[in-house]
């Protein structure tokens, strides 16, 4: 028995469609209309949990905030879970079971609602569900375009990421809804009532899911599944592209303090930054439209190594693009607009360039964005699809959680450093003493310039040759057994080397920089596998080389 048994039916089987689409199809749609509506703390539930907890609990404003800080861990255990789906690999009997359960959890919250920390230790166990049907989905989404490559000729890379088209747009979608819809639930809805009314949105997956066609693959052990996911991350350039995409999301980011800036130096409503959020997303969806009518075409002719670096340098010029909300270029530009359009206010000007601005801006993101996913499908094996997709989002995770983190870092101690305040000076004339804050105008330059050390791992990307291909080539990417012909006493000292490497990056992670427990396991565990790989394959190349 293989791995790759656990694979579902292929997608092309003769089954019960909806309205003439594939139901696997349909499930993708609807599994990310469940994550847009119905994720508890997020969606449609954002607004009412933080009513409940700050307002009818009493919570403290930083007690409400730690929680649902705590409640995205649930999703930590994404690549955990992917080991168990690997391994179960029946995508109709995971689906049908984790929704089933996810609709009951919804109808039984009510009567668990009995205190704060009782209620968010059930929505929490509700979140691991959600974040399995998620992994779930997220394995079909490969393995149905690998079917799908083989079946049509069409690249691996196109046929996943038109797969994760369907479910980006469906979540994309859904977000306006929540964004909307969210506050008056919170203010006009009772919460036992909208809890039960989101067991419908599990339930309309769930018969959807029901006529996928029956499962065939057999379940294998969680210790082969592992070592898949094993197999599968020192294969090729897996950990390679980790690191590319570790470092394309990573740049020092503003998070709440853009939003700060909106609210108080541009005199923006939350509101109104709300408004402006859901032009932002409604960009986002037109934006996985794009990608599904041209960008396919554009990465299948150019190639992915080619086609990102036309993203990085696409992303400085978006990056840089945001002084057009910094003043003072935003008064300047509302101000020239308000005189071309006399019969327009003033605020209704300023407010139209924001939402412009958002939606403009999502579009380009959006189509940058399901670049990542079509690489992903490009170089995951199918046998551990679920653990390395899931592995994938863990290291996007960490890096969007980092750059926030040393965006607030920098702009409290950025104007320690002398090179920084010249360049605050000389570029903004803006004052710039050791211990000032640093300038909105540096962060967005900073956040720009930082796309740049993509550079220096781009080359690891698929070419076209690679890109164009419709499966991906085990042949050509030997696993670690690879390593087997080196010497074994070698090879476990660089293991022991790896590993006291892991250790001082978790616990200088952890206790030197304060980063919470789930992501300095992140930092510690990939660069130490990666400085492995690349330290024997250096030994395993010099052994081959004619002595």
């Amino acid at each position: 028995m293989t791995i790759e048994e656990s694979k579902p039916v292929p997608v092309t089987a003769p089954v019960r469609t909806v309205f003439g689409v594939h139901p696997l199809k349909v499930v993708f749609a609807l599994e990310y209309v469940l994550q847009g509506l119905a994720n508890p703390f997020q969606g449609l539930t954002y607004q009412p949990f933080f009513r409940h907890f700050r307002f009818d609990y009493g919570l403290s404003e930083a007690a409400t905030q730690s929680l649902f800080a705590k409640s995205y861990l649930a999703w930590s255990f994404k690549p955990v879970l992917g080991f168990f789906i690997d391994a179960y690999g029946r995508t109709r009997t995971l689906l049908v079971a984790l929704l089933g359960t996810a609709s009951l959890g919804y109808l039984l919250a009510p009567i668990v609602d009995r205190g704060p920390l009782l209620f968010f230790g059930f929505m929490f166990a509700l979140s691991i569900v959600l974040a399995a049907t998620d992994v779930s989905v997220d394995r079909a989404t490969v393995v149905a375009g690998d079917e799908e490559a083989s079946a049509t000729g069409r690249s691996k890379a196109t046929t996943v990421g038109l797969n994760q088209a369907i479910c980006w747009a469906s979540i994309y979608g859904t977000s306006i809804v929540a964004a909307v819809f969210g506050g008056y639930f919170a203010d006009n809805v009772s919460l036992h009532l909208l809890l039960v009314g989101l067991a419908l949105v599990p339930a309309m997956v769930l018969a959807v899911a029901l006529l996928l066609p029956k499962d065939r693959a057999v379940p294998i052990p969680i210790l082969r599944s592992i070592r898949g996911f094993w197999a599968g991350l020192n294969s090729g350039p897996i950990l390679a592209v980790m690191a590319f995409f570790f470092i394309f999301h990573f740049q020092p980011a503003m998070g709440a303090l853009w939003n700060n800036y909106l609210i108080e130096t541009l005199r923006f409503s939350q509101t109104q930054i709300g408004v402006a959020d859901g032009a932002g997303y409604a960009g986002l969806f037109l934006g996985v439209l794009l990608f599904a009518w041209k960008g396919v075409r554009w990465q299948e002719r150019l190639g992915l190594r080619a086609m990102f670096r036309i993203y990085i340098l696409a992303s400085i010029a978006i990056g840089l693009t945001q002084y057009l909300l910094v003043e003072p270029w935003f008064g300047r530009i509302t101000g020239a607009l308000a005189g071309l359009f006399p019969f327009l206010s003033v605020e209704t000007v300023r407010m139209a360039h924001l939402c412009v601005y958002n939606a403009v801006l999502a579009v380009a993101a959006s189509l940058i964005r399901m670049g990542t996913f079509s690489l992903v499908g490009a170089v995951v094996p199918v046998a551990a699809a679920g653990s390395l997709f899931a592995g994938f989002m863990s290291v996007n995770n960490l890096a969007y959680s980092l750059s926030y983190a040393s965006g607030a870092w920098l702009y409290e101690h950025g104007l320690t450093f002398g090179f920084l305040r010249f360049l605050q000076e000389a570029l903004f004339a803006e004052p710039a003493a050791p211990g000032g804050e640093l300038s909105v105008k540096m962060l967005i330059l900073i956040n720009a310039l930082a796309y740049l050390s993509s550079f220096a791992a781009v080359h690891v990307l698929p070419d076209r040759r690679q890109t164009l291909a419709t499966s991906t080539d085990e042949t050509a990417y030997p696993g670690p057994e690879r390593w087997n012909v080196l010497d074994p006493r070698g090879r476990r000292a660089i293991d022991v080397g790896a590993l006291a490497l892991g250790v001082a990056l978790f616990f200088g992670s952890l206790f030197g920089l304060g980063i919470d427990v789930v992501s300095s396991i992140l930092i510690a565990f990939f660069p130490a596998t990666l400085a492995r790989k690349v330290v024997l394959d250096r030994w395993l190349g010099r052994s081959a080389l004619p002595s």
